[in-house]
């Protein structure tokens, strides 16, 4: 129990030194000592598992012998506590320190990549007026034959073959009306067989004898057909 002749008990649980007139609360450790504990420990006395006299009394726990154990469990939870509360050793500065890997003189530098041979595009070989023909009716000058067709009327149309000096031959279609003709070329190239426009007239006169042959068809959306019966003529470079 509370020894009223000690004038400043100390807490089992903090160790701290009670104010006078602060009166303790007497605890049973679980090894059956009896110490005193102040009232801000008194949660963490209950929460360890000690027990007040008069609630071990009723559960019928020992009692004998309270006096002579008191100051053994004061002194074992005290030495307890303070070696609780003594700080963590230093770290020396080295300790604390993280240890950083020593960094390379620089980043290495990735493997070349191999290389890699891209093969030209593989230039067909000169245009037939068959192949003339079908790059025409799939060209975007289809639709200036169109429209003028339904204007002027149905024209008349050649396929001349020009021979060229090693660059391989040309196909020029004349496609021509009584007021005006038109002339496109058809060549090989890396993207296929080309068409462009290479001139107008106004009068058929203004052509020559061979783009006169008129050995293709002009439908009225502007296609064009082989006529079967007729030669193509071949114009020399």
């Amino acid at each position: 129990m509370y020894d009223e002749t000690d004038p400043d008990p100390s807490c089992a649980v903090c160790g701290r030194r009670l104010l006078p007139g602060e009166r303790p609360i007497t605890f049973l450790t679980r090894d059956g000592d009896e110490v005193e504990v102040c009232e801000l420990c008194k949660a963490r006395a209950e929460a360890a598992g000690w027990l007040r006299p008069e609630e071990a009394t009723a559960r019928g726990g020992a009692t004998g012998g309270r006096d002579r154990r008191r100051g053994r469990g004061a002194q074992v939870l005290g030495g307890l506590l303070a070696r609780g509360r003594q700080p963590a050793p230093e770290r020396s500065r080295e300790d604390a320190a993280p240890r950083r890997e020593p960094e390379p003189d620089g980043e290495p530098e990735p493997p070349p990549l191999p290389s890699v041979s891209v093969p030209e595009p593989a230039i067909p070989g000169s245009p037939t007026v068959a192949d003339a023909v079908y790059a025409f009716n799939n060209s975007d000058h289809r639709r200036t034959v169109a429209g003028l067709t339904r204007t002027l009327g149905s024209p008349r149309a050649t396929a001349l073959v020009r021979q060229g000096n090693g660059d391989g031959d040309v196909v020029r279609l004349t496609i021509a009306w009584e007021l005006t003709w038109y002339q496109w070329e058809v060549a090989a190239s890396a993207a296929g067989y080309e068409v462009r426009e290479s001139g107008k007239g106004e009068t058929i006169d203004q052509l020559g004898t061979a783009d006169r042959s008129w050995n293709l068809m002009a439908a009225a959306d502007g296609t064009l057909e082989e006529k079967t019966a007729a030669s193509t003529p071949v114009e020399e470079a």
